[in-house]
């Protein structure tokens, strides 16, 4: 018995990095987890097998967070699936600037690099 079990969560930015891992841990405490993504669907297939070869369940939804309306419907597609939403991890960012060179170029003070995929719309979507 997990600490999660009966939970229902969303992971924004599911399929890679610390969203991948988020996704896992919560899947792995019992919470059905819906993995979203926006550009690497094979990543996030993984990621699903994964979880469900543990005895995890969760569901795709390939949604970009930053658009109001595809955050609304990916939280519906949540709700009518499972009936509810318990957690929301807003996981997902974007880069203004892809170059390393010039990230690397930064102070490690600067933090405008990346920021979250605006975890207003999500978390406004679920209400």
């Amino acid at each position: 018995m997990g600490r999660l079990d009966g939970k229902i969560a969303i992971v924004t930015g599911a399929s890679r990095g610390i969203g991948r891992a988020i996704a896992k841990e919560l899947a792995l405490e019992g919470a059905k987890v819906a993995l979203n993504f926006q550009f690497n669907e094979a990543m996030a297939l993984e990621l699903a097998a994964e979880i469900q070869a543990a005895g995890g369940e969760c569901m795709l939804d390939k949604a970009n967070v930053a658009d109001p309306n595809e955050a609304r419907s990916m939280v519906a597609k949540v709700v009518e699936k499972w009936g509810r939403l318990d957690i929301i991890v807003n996981n997902a960012g974007i880069t203004r600037d892809s170059s390393r060179r010039w990230y690397r170029s930064r102070p490690r003070s600067d933090s405008s690099v990346s920021r979250p995929a605006n975890p207003y719309r999500s978390s406004c979507a679920a209400h």
